[in-house]
């Protein structure tokens, strides 16, 4: 999300390293956990993420941390997280991306403005909230648990198990992937 505000726009296919957020990898049918998938859903990309053990598949990225690691962190001291990322974007941009790129022999900046801007998609202007899916059982008094605060859903759902998706802004229940209820979610306050 972060990223995405930043170059303020949406890359058309995002590819993730074997990461938490991808459950299963596959050249056809990757399976991602189900808050990275609203996370694309949300901002309509397609997720194509890197195979284990094919670090071709990463092309130069880590070479940029590298870069970073290398004439970045040594130069500097930083008295806290927050100084440290003020340092870091100070830097990114007077040096990094105005610097000839060795692979490009380009400045990052033109090639970005150039050539990559205009192939980002725009931005949602609604931010995306990072939920928490999980997988519950409908307690005989038709309630579900999450986060030690109680939920009602459907008399027929007695006893079935459901999945509960939590935001900051509301708390939806699914049976079988459809919508059964819809709550606001109490402050643990």
């Amino acid at each position: 999300m972060h990223a995405f505000e930043h170059f303020g726009g949406v890359p058309k296919i995002v590819i993730p390293d074997n990461l938490k957020a991808i459950k299963k990898t596959a050249y056809l049918d990757p399976l991602p956990n189900r808050s990275y998938a609203d996370l694309a859903k949300h901002y309509g990309f397609q997720i194509d993420p890197c195979l284990p053990g094919t670090p071709e598949h990463k092309g130069k990225v880590e070479s940029g941390v590298k870069y970073v690691e290398n004439n970045f962190v040594p130069l500097r001291e930083f008295k806290s997280f927050s100084d440290a990322n003020m340092q870091l974007q100070g830097w990114n941009m007077t040096t990094v991306r105005n610097r000839i790129h060795g692979t490009t022999r380009q400045k990052p900046s033109y090639l970005f403005s150039e050539y990559e801007a205009a192939a980002l998609k725009p931005l949602s202007q609604i931010r995306f909230e990072i939920p928490v899916w999980k997988r519950l059982k409908v307690y005989r008094d038709i309630h579900i648990q999450f986060d030690k605060a109680y939920y009602s859903v459907p008399q027929e759902l007695g006893g079935e198990y459901v999945e509960a998706r939590k935001t900051r802004s509301q708390l939806t229940v699914f049976h079988d992937n459809k919508l059964i209820a819809v709550h606001l979610p109490v402050s643990q306050g």
